[in-house]
Formats: structure tokens, sequence, C-alpha cells
């Protein structure tokens, strides 16, 4: 079970990593994911909502659900979210708030807090507040980079350390064109080595944008489509593992410029 919790928790904040670059439509389909949203909605938007889903490995009894709220005033922003992975006879639940500073177009801190609510059947519930901070900077107007470091308390779920991973994320983009972009970021898990995840983005269309990727841990390919009708965006993405199969992933957002 431990092994279990481990790997989903792994695919969820990596697959959850690009936001912090920012798509190429300028607004935020996966933004609102654990690891980045509000580097993501730091850019523009006044106002951002969204709902995630995912279906992991295609198992039934394997999924993710999450929702989100994110307000800006000029400088500042807020997040408000709550997410859950249900694994069979395992739960586990998690509300945050985060808040951000953004002091130049592309400099963004911010850093983020919440409780984690973890049970499973037979076992005590038990919980643990976890932090985040990151960083993202605009160094060139086509290059960003980012840093992000997840439960940079280190929390202990029953007195034990380490039982929730501390993960650190290293990553850039370039850009050299609106409609094209190449993203890499470094993850490095506490209790593993470190791999990387590759990704291109292209927008074929102006309501179409399509990706495709790569991630070294576990063989995990990736691709996914965005469609977008004003404020609206309708994304889909599909990440295969080659022992444990496809992760079906959808999600729906709004973002008020």
């Amino acid at each position: 079970m431990k092994s279990l919790r481990v790997l989903c928790l792994l695919f969820l904040v990596s697959a959850s990593a690009y936001p912090a670059f920012d798509n190429l439509a300028g607004r935020a389909p996966w933004q609102l994911l654990p690891v980045n949203g509000l580097a993501g909605f730091g850019r523009g938007p006044q106002f951002g909502a969204a709902l995630n889903y995912a279906r992991l490995f295609n198992q039934q009894d394997l999924s993710y659900g999450e929702g989100a709220l994110f307000f800006r005033k000029r400088h500042w922003g807020f997040l408000l979210e709550g997410e859950q992975l249900n694994a069979a006879i395992y739960r586990e639940t998690r509300f945050a708030t985060g808040l951000l500073f953004r002091w130049e177009a592309g400099h963004v801190l911010y850093g983020k807090g919440g409780f984690y609510q973890i049970g499973a059947e037979g076992y005590r519930s038990a919980g643990a507040p976890g932090v985040q901070v990151g960083l993202r900077l605009a160094v060139h107007p086509h290059f960003r980079v980012h840093a992000d470091l997840v439960n940079f308390n280190q929390p202990r779920l029953n007195g034990y350390p380490g039982e929730i991973p501390q993960v650190l994320f290293l990553g850039g983009a370039w850009s050299p064109d609106p409609a094209f972009a190449v993203r890499g970021i470094w993850e490095k898990d506490q209790r593993y080595g470190m791999g990387s995840i590759w990704q291109v983005d292209f927008r074929v269309l102006p309501a179409l944008n399509l990706r495709a990727g790569y991630e070294t841990t576990g063989s995990l390919s990736r691709g996914g489509l965005t469609l977008t009708s004003g404020s609206l965006q309708c994304c889909y993405d599909v990440v295969y593992h080659f022992e444990l199969g496809p992760t079906h992933k959808i999600g729906l957002s709004y973002v008020r410029e």
C-alpha cells in the first residue's frame, strides 16, 4: 500500500510540474494542479477556476480529483484548493491555500500551505501539514527558469518522517515563438534518484494546442491536447507507463483576464 501511494503521489506531482512555465495560449488548463498553480496564474489572469480528474493506470478504483479557485489583485494572488486521491481501500485528501507575489512580469514568488488527511481500511486515519515554496524567473523574453520545493517542512505522518515525500523541482522553458515551446524539468525525490521530464508544445490552430513528451523515471510517454473557446479551456491528456498502462486526465478551466 505504501509503495502504491508513493507511486501515485510521484506521478501526480511530476505530471503537474509544467504549468510553471505558462502554456502557449497564456491561460491555464492545468495551471491549477498541485505543484505550480500559483506560478502559472501569476502572469495575468484576475480570476481562475478549474476542475481536474485523472483515472490512474486505467483502473476504476484508482483516481484523482481536484478543484481550485484563484484570485489576483495587482501584485498579489490567492489560491484555494482541494484534492483527493482514491486507491480502493486507501484515500488521501488535502486542502490548501496559497499566496503569490509578482514583482515584475514573469517574476513570481509563492508559497502554499495545506493539510493532508490519509486513511486506509483497517487503520486509523492520520493527518499532517505540508508547506510548499517556489520561485519563477523570466531570465530572457524567450526563456524562463523555475524552482519548487514540495513539502518543505518534511511532514511527519504518525511521527514518522518520509511518509509524505519531499520533492525538489528545477526546470526551464524555451519559447522562441508564441506557438512553440520546449520544456524540461528535473525532479529529485528524497528517497529516489534524479529524474527528468521533457515536453514539446505547439499550437496548430488558434483554438487547438497539442503536446507530447517523455519522462525518464518509469519510461512514461505522454501526449495531450487543449481546446480553447473564449475564457473556457478543455484538456485531455494520456500518460502511458510501460508496465502499468495508460493514465487518462481530463480538465476544465475558466480564466478571466
